[in-house]
This record gives structure tokens, sequence and C-alpha cells, in this order.
């Protein structure tokens, strides 16, 4: 038998846990203190899981309803739902990594070990020639055409040797970057 409005309103908190079946592995769950979390109930590779799905009244029932039938789905294509969106907190985190953060990030792991002046110096050319063109973009999404155009823009400049230097220092970076899971290939 499916919930329904009234009934959920009616529950109140009697000083331990209590769950309301919807069907179909979904069911509110009322805690001691009164809130009421939705929660799904689903098996992969016979082994029962629990998915977290928000809370009553914020996701309403046909919200809750509908993430039931995705993960329903995903069930019947062979695909594990919390390692789904385990990926996709990945992927997520890879594509809110820009250049110039992981760039920052490299070098403050990586440069204490040099004497302060060639830390400072390193940081200081990427500042001036690569993140005013690269630095906000996300790293997995940088191509080597692109970081190629930054570099005949330093040659163009006459700098070429520091544009040897930079191009070493990026691919440094690009390699933290892979080894960090932040970038698929350098």
């Amino acid at each position: 038998m499916k919930l329904t409005d009234a009934q959920i309103r009616g529950i109140k908190a009697n000083g331990s846990k209590q769950k309301l079946f919807d069907g179909g592995g979904l069911f509110l769950l009322v805690t001691e203190t009164g809130s009421k979390l939705w929660r799904l109930k689903y098996r992969v590779a016979g082994k029962e899981r629990l998915d977290a799905l928000g809370q009553y009244p914020q996701i309403g029932f046909k919200e809750a309803r509908a993430r039931r039938e995705e993960v329903k789905l995903m069930l019947d294509r062979g695909l594990d739902p919390s390692a789904e969106r385990q990926k996709e907190k990945v992927r997520a985190a890879i594509d809110s990594t820009t250049f110039e953060m992981l760039a920052r990030e490299w070098h403050a792991k990586k440069l204490p070990k040099v004497k302060e002046l060639t830390a400072q110096r390193i940081l200081r050319r990427l500042e001036m020639n690569v993140f005013p063109y690269i630095g906000k973009r996300p790293i997995s999404a940088i191509t080597a055409p692109e970081l190629l155009e930054v570099f005949q823009h330093m040659e163009k400049r006459g700098i070429a040797e520091t544009a040897r230097r930079v191009l070493q220092t990026c691919c440094d970076i690009w390699k933290y970057a892979v080894l960090t899971e932040r970038a698929p290939q350098n």
C-alpha cells in the first residue's frame, strides 16, 4: 500500500525508529527525534544496499518514487547505483579542477624542496605566461594544441628559453594531475 501525505503528517516521534514502507524498497524512516527521511533498500550482487534519498517534505512522494525508478533502471542495466554516484562525484571534481588550482597545489607540495627564489620564479612564469590563457580552464579539457599555442605565443615574444622551462613545468604539473587522478592523460 502506498503512503499518503496525511498518513506521514500524522506520524509523531515515539522515541524509537519507525519505518513506513511505500513499496519497491522505498520507505520513510521516522527517527527518534521526528525527522522523516526517505530511504531505498535494494540488492546488488546479492548484497543489500541502503541509499538515502533525502528528507521529507523537501523530497516529496513524486521525487522519491522517481529516484526509486531511476535506481531500478540502473539495476536492470547491471549497474551499481552507489558506484555510479561515486564515479559522478569524481567526474565533477575533475571537471571543477582548473589548471591554475592544480598548478598552485603542485607548487605548494613539490617546490618547498628547492630554493625559495627558484620556487618564486617558477610560479611567476606560470602567472605571467600560462594562467592568463588556460589557468581558468578545467585541466581535463585542455588539449595539447591549446598548450602548444601558449608556448608559440611565448616564442613569438622572444622568450624561447623561458617557454622551454615553462613547458617542463607544465609537464610536471600534468604528471601530478594524472597521479592524483584529475587528468586522464599527460
